[in-house]
């Protein structure tokens, strides 16, 4: 069971420290995946004596929700910084004049001082 809270503490700290979805989705397969430390504890369940095996795989269970739920939120964090950033770099000041070569007359204007110059 220390092992278990001990790769608790690990991946919270872990997690908490990425800085991108990709190196987040590494750390999932990590400690959610096939391969995880935590997997082949369920593997090895089955030759604890009977007593021992619910308490042992409620305690797995438990502790994988908790990092599942740790990354989801870091998952929203990071989405959250990156629409900031996007926002931020992207940024149009829309009290700025529009660009002549875009800009065109509207064509009630055109019709209106045709009208009136005539």
């Amino acid at each position: 069971m220390l092992d278990l809270e001990k790769l608790l503490n690990e991946a919270t700290q872990i997690i908490s420290k990425a800085d991108d979805l990709k190196a987040l989705d590494d750390h999932r397969i990590h400690y959610l995946g096939k391969k995880s430390p935590l997997t082949d504890y369920l593997k090895n369940v089955g030759q604890l004596p009977p007593a021992e095996r619910p308490i042992a795989g409620q305690t797995v269970n438990r502790i994988k929700q908790q990092i599942h739920i740790l990354i989801e939120q870091q998952v929203v964090i990071l989405q959250k910084k990156q629409i900031a950033e996007q926002l931020a770099s992207e940024a149009v000041d829309i009290t700025l004049p529009a660009n002549a070569a875009f800009a065109k007359p509207l064509p009630i204007l055109i019709a209106i001082s045709a009208t009136v110059s005539a």
